[in-house]
């Protein structure tokens, strides 16, 4: 292999690692759209503004969510919170405002009703590919480039002591 070949190689290995993204682009928008629609009501946590709170769902699909005082059922506004949405792959969070904590909303229970995305099948089957995919750059890539590096010099080395015999 000559320097002069090494352009075509190095074009193909940017060509395959573009294919291999828009894949795994591909992945995670029909995992988002394979979702199903569920609501959660009154899920209890402890209102921190220390700390966000995990709720049990992730893909919160509704634009907000209501939150009420779980001992007394009054309804709180919902600046008083930031509902962190995430996708299929993390869980969603939520955390008390400073107006929230400034109207003693801090160490209470509050009932939090919202929409989310329920997993499927489909959804969890292009989860996981989608995370086996991430595991080859994490993984392999590293041994890959080092097979990829290592045949490069070996095939030089081999071609310049063929050269040397006529």
């Amino acid at each position: 292999m000559d320097v002069k070949e090494l352009y075509p190689f190095t074009l193909l290995i940017i060509l395959v690692a573009m294919v291999i993204g828009a894949g795994v682009l591909a992945l995670d928008k029909f995992g988002n759209a394979s979702l199903n629609a569920a609501t959660v009501v009154d899920e209890t946590f402890v209102a921190n503004n220390a700390t966000f709170v995990t709720l049990g769902q992730s893909t919160i699909t509704g634009s907000t969510a209501t939150y009420e005082n779980a001992t007394v059922g009054a309804a709180y506004p919902t600046s008083y919170f930031n509902l962190d949405r995430t996708d299929i792959y993390a869980a969603s969070r939520v955390i008390l405002t400073s107006s929230g904590a400034a109207a003693g909303v801090n160490n209470t229970n509050v009932n939090i009703s919202y929409s989310y995305g329920a997993t499927t099948a489909a959804s969890t089957a292009l989860a996981a590919g989608r995370t086996e995919v991430a595991n080859v750059s994490s993984n392999w890539l590293g041994l890959v480039v080092t097979i990829a590096i290592l045949s490069i010099i070996i095939v030089l080395i081999v071609q310049g002591f063929g050269r040397t015999r006529r």
